[in-house]
């Protein structure tokens, strides 16, 4: 592991543990790390590469609340940006969510959060903790009311392929659901028979709301088993650990049955190594966690940290996900000519958002920015296509480890 992941994965702690960050690194013993031949993060850490990691991730704003008072000035502009940036995200997102709420109580539509939403609201500041969309749960019967509903409030069609239900407004998404997990993506029967019973672990929210709150053990397993499926599929971030690690250490949870429920989802042994990861990265007591050797948690933050947030940092992801959605020669199409929704997720594409007749011009775009910048990256994604089952089959290695 390089000495900016290492870093990064010390701040992120310190965030979680409410402690100061410094320009010395300390392990989960309180010893100085020796990562460094200065002995002086000021001279050795390489801040570009640190603050493009921790953008990639979407944790750029934590790393300005723990180095804003060492911060070298010439990159202060920059995270100083992010922060702000953040701060509006919030804001936005938050008078969004109120406009929804309305809508949702005003139609009469049960609905449920899950993920993102409701776990920033457990961090120490919620803002600081970013999130791709929001994920609204509804019943089955009511999802094109909710679809109607979005549209009628000025909400554009992103992606409607499927499972997939994802609508924008400005640079915010929604994501409307009515499983936690599909079985076309899935194939679990188990897996699918817990995400039948989301519903029975829920209670009601505030009186004249038609919002339902989840469980929060029911919530942790969830959280854990969406883990894995991305860490197998379309990748994961560190941000997906971090919030474990959140929600354990803010919410009451009972261990006994979330092991239980883990164990009959064929996941309790994932379930233990992340928290055992966690323990590593993050130096937080993990009660139970499965002790781990310094060299698997370097191996997974590797992979991890070359993820980003969705897993879009790494190409490997991208080919895979398009392969299971599309089959092998469709994929190879769509890695020369992606899709409107996932276009609409980059941001060196965002004039196309909510523009879906652009997306002609955006391929041209694409290919002469690639033919550019990029040859050697698109020919990779294309070669990945032909040989994606060998990352599944690696990546399932890294977890029997």
């Amino acid at each position: 592991m390089k000495l900016e992941e290492a870093y990064l994965l010390e701040i992120l702690g310190n965030h979680i543990n409410g402690t100061e960050s410094s320009l010395r690194m300390k392990n989960s013993s309180g010893v100085e790390n020796n990562l460094f031949s200065k002995g002086n993060l000021q001279e050795d850490i390489d801040w570009d590469r640190l603050i493009e990691l921790a953008q990639s991730h979407q944790v750029g704003a934590i790393l300005y609340a723990q180095c804003r008072s060492f911060l070298p000035e010439q990159y202060a502009p920059q995270l100083v940006k992010q922060h702000a940036m953040s701060v509006s995200r919030f804001v936005r997102r938050k008078e969004m969510m109120r406009c929804l709420e309305d809508a949702l109580n005003k139609e009469g539509i049960e609905y449920l959060l899950v993920k993102g939403p409701e776990v920033a609201a457990c961090y120490p500041t919620s803002f600081l903790r970013t999130m791709g969309d929001i994920d609204i749960v509804v019943h089955g019967c009511d999802k094109e009311k909710g679809h109607r509903m979005l549209l009628d409030m000025g909400f554009y069609i992103v992606k409607i392929e499927d499972r997939e239900w994802v609508y924008g407004i400005g640079d915010l998404h929604v994501e409307l659901h009515d499983h936690l997990f599909y079985e076309q993506v899935v194939n679990d029967p188990a897996l699918m028979a817990f995400s039948d019973q989301v519903w029975a672990y829920t209670a009601a929210g505030e009186p004249g709301s038609t919002r339902r709150i989840l469980d929060w053990n029911y919530h942790f397993v969830f959280l854990v088993a969406h883990l894995k499926e991305h860490f197998l599929a379309d990748g994961v971030g560190i941000r997906q650990f971090m919030d474990l690690v959140i929600v354990s250490n803010t919410q009451k949870l009972d261990f006994g049955w979330i092991y239980v429920e883990l164990e009959k989802l064929g996941l309790l042994d994932f379930g233990r190594k992340c928290r055992g990861l966690c323990a590593s990265w993050f130096g937080v007591p993990v009660p139970v966690g499965e002790p781990l050797s310094s060299q698997i948690c370097e191996e997974v933050a590797d992979y991890v940290m070359s993820n980003g947030v969705f897993g879009f940092q790494n190409e490997e992801n991208t080919v895979r996900n398009r392969i299971n959605q599309n089959g092998r020669w469709k994929a190879l199409l769509l890695t020369v000519f992606p899709s409107y929704g996932e276009l609409c997720q980059y941001d060196q594409y965002s004039f196309v958002r909510g523009k879906p007749w652009l997306l002609p011009a955006t391929w041209v775009y694409r290919i002469f920015y690639g033919l550019r910048h990029g040859k050697a990256t698109l020919a990779k994604q294309m070669a990945g296509a032909m040989v994606s089952d060998q990352v599944l089959e690696k990546r399932k290695q890294l977890l029997e480890k």
